[in-house]
């Protein structure tokens, strides 16, 4: 099974090149260059709990530099929603119909749902083997142990039924996240992808233009007031609107090499921003109330989000490079590498710390894990990579047959 699915990751990149050439042409084709930037933003996830739990004092070095935008959690987080937001919508915006946007809308938990439970599966495997850490972890190890890496002993991730139920609802409902904590974005990605068709539908009413851009603002506007937090939905009506402009302005719109370097260098330092521990740069934004800022830290990231795909998906060469195997590879892994990577930190990570160096790793020693650390996620994240690619294919299958006109599904129902 496993063979099976490699080889259909070497087709799929076999024609990632006539895909570019469709891109223009047919703006319903699939955007792979989107795909690797998705799968950008994972990495930049595992860098930020990497470093986070294994070094953080090299994190808090590296958040007065540039280079802190590769391990900014909270920015891929926002680069994630602005993309689901874009891509979500793309389709049926271009199909023309409200009615486009009724069968993504059902289908949407279930198609997040399924990778999560497959995600939660290997997580109670792992506990049962004893790979997670423990608290009585505490007496073996010195002060200087990056306690990060014993996360894994608050996770009770051997509890099936719990874990089993957080994976299906809770986590989409409640936005529950105790046994692993990067699925708190669920709920919020659930939200901001039916905010989304809902605003597709809007823009593809009947209505006249200044009404549905009324009624665009206002559904945001409620969103944002129904929901505590609800920041986190900020980049989602970014990328739906980006999608109409896309489609309906600036489908052939280029943007130069050195003007592409320019956006990415500002966007870059854009999402250096952590709202948390703000660094000189966005001392300003302190002035503001917490709940103020995060709506401004949102809006700021989602722009910075937005900018990154338009080099993406308008400069020529950005778009090709990312085309090429390497960053489609780690786009097909974006989605199970998000879901798992914790799980190669807590176990992987920890164990090798506990055996080598039970005092501290250092800078170095955290550098030197990196690659086998991250080697171990896409490892660990194969099994929920074959599933979400089946399961995305069966998904699909039922969307098509809930799509179909409806004269079309009766007549094939009387034969």
């Amino acid at each position: 099974m496993v063979g099976w699915s490699l080889q259909q990751i070497v087709f799929d990149f076999s024609i990632v090149k006539s895909d570019a050439r469709q891109s223009y042409s047919n703006p319903t084709a699939r955007m792979t260059e989107l795909d690797a930037l998705r799968g950008i933003a994972a990495l930049v996830v595992f860098n930020s709990h990497y470093f986070g739990a294994l070094a953080p004092s090299f994190v808090n070095l590296l958040r007065f530099t540039p280079v802190f935008c590769l391990m900014n959690g909270g920015a891929a987080v926002m680069l994630f929603f602005v993309l689901s937001g874009f891509v979500l919508t793309v389709k049926p915006l271009q199909r023309g119909e409200a009615s486009a946007v009724v069968a993504p809308t059902i289908l949407r938990w279930p198609r997040l749902a399924g990778p999560v439970v497959a995600s939660a599966a290997l997580y109670i495997i792992a506990a049962r083997l004893g790979a997670l850490p423990d608290a009585s972890w505490l007496d073996r190890v010195g002060s200087a142990f990056p306690r990060g890496v014993l996360w894994g002993r608050n996770l009770d991730a051997g509890q099936f039924w719990s874990v089993l139920k957080e994976a299906t609802f809770g986590t989409f409902i409640y936005g529950a996240a105790h046994h692993n904590i990067v699925l708190w974005t669920m709920a919020w990605e659930l939200r901001g992808s039916v905010q989304s068709f809902i605003l597709a539908a809007c823009l593809l009413s009947k209505l006249r233009s200044t009404a549905k851009f009324v009624l665009f603002f206002a559904i945001t506007i409620m969103s944002f007031m129904i929901w505590h937090g609800s920041h986190w939905l900020v980049g989602f009506p970014i990328g739906v609107a980006a999608a109409y402009f896309h489609l309906h302005s600036q489908r052939n719109l280029r943007i130069s090499l050195p003007i592409a370097g320019l956006i990415l260098t500002i966007a870059s330092i854009v999402m250096t921003w952590d709202v948390g521990q703000p660094n000189r740069l966005w001392r300003w934004a302190t002035c503001f109330d917490w709940d103020v800022r995060f709506y401004v830290w949102a809006l700021t990231e989602s722009f910075a989000a937005l900018s990154i795909i338009s080099t993406a998906i308008y400069c020529n060469q950005i778009r090709d490079l990312l085309k090429i195997a390497p960053a489609q590879f780690l786009g097909v892994f974006s989605f199970p590498l998000y879901l798992t990577h914790l799980l190669s930190i807590l176990s992987f990570g920890a164990w090798i710390c506990l055996r080598y160096r039970p005092n501290g790793i250092g800078t170095f020693g955290v550098l030197l894990l990196y690659l086998p650390t991250l080697f171990t996620s896409l490892a660990i994240s194969i099994p929920v990579m074959i599933f979400d690619r089946w399961w995305l294919r069966r998904i699909g299958d039922v969307s098509r047959r809930l799509s179909r006109p409806k004269d079309l599904r009766v007549k094939q129902l009387n034969q």
